[in-house]
């Protein structure tokens, strides 16, 4: 039997692909609050803090301020103190079969005031999270793990604008699930910085995406 070309090329579109394409996977995302949060005081020189135990600076605990406050550049009554925040997340849980955490980011509430000039704000990974809101201060604080490359972010806030997700995805791909990591948050050059905290009912938040 003859069939003609043009019968067999109009059935064509019909005919089922041997070559179909499956669609592109599609990014989740979970999201989970801080745990914990402090400022925290680390002197750079004989600084002293009125309100502070023995009015020594890296003796305050701020774990329950309503504020979390960093500024490289404080002024004290005879010297300066640097102040950085203190965040702590859990891992949170991922669903069965997930292949990959492609990126980790953390997004802070925002400013209590603006800043009406640029300021530099870094990241960096705490050794530790085995800290306590009600005790942490300059003086026991967790130490801080810096790469050869220095801090794990380094980006610019210009004037009159909130602080944009930072990202963490180095960090919380090595935690395990159900566990902690903590990170301080600074800035580098004059300005102090100031974001509600997690006692102000404003916790930063911790998104994890994966396919």
């Amino acid at each position: 039997m003859h069939i003609s070309l043009s019968i067999i090329l109009s059935l064509l579109p019909f005919l089922p692909s041997s070559t179909a394409q499956s669609s592109p996977q599609k990014e989740s995302q979970i999201s989970r609050p801080a745990t914990k949060d402090s400022t925290i005081y680390h002197s750079t020189s004989n600084s002293s803090c009125p309100s502070c135990p023995s009015k020594t600076c890296t003796k305050c605990t701020l774990g329950h301020a309503t504020t979390l406050q960093a500024n490289t550049t404080t002024n004290t009554s005879d010297g300066l103190a640097s102040l950085r925040w203190l965040v702590a997340f859990e891992m949170p849980p991922l669903p069965r079969g997930v292949s990959a955490i492609t990126r980790c980011t953390i997004q802070f509430p925002g400013l209590v005031r603006v800043m009406s000039a640029p300021v530099n704000v870094t990241v960096t990974e705490a050794v530790s999270s085995a800290w306590d809101e009600d005790t942490v201060s300059g003086e026991n604080a967790p130490g801080e793990l810096l790469g050869r490359e220095g801090p794990l972010v380094n980006v610019q806030v210009p004037a009159f604008a909130n602080l944009e997700a930072l990202d963490v995805t180095e960090v919380c791909r090595k935690v395990v699930t159900g566990g902690e990591f903590s990170v301080y948050v600074g800035t580098v050059g004059g300005g102090l910085l100031e974001v509600w905290s997690r006692d102000s009912g404003n916790a930063a938040i911790l998104h994890v995406f994966f396919f």
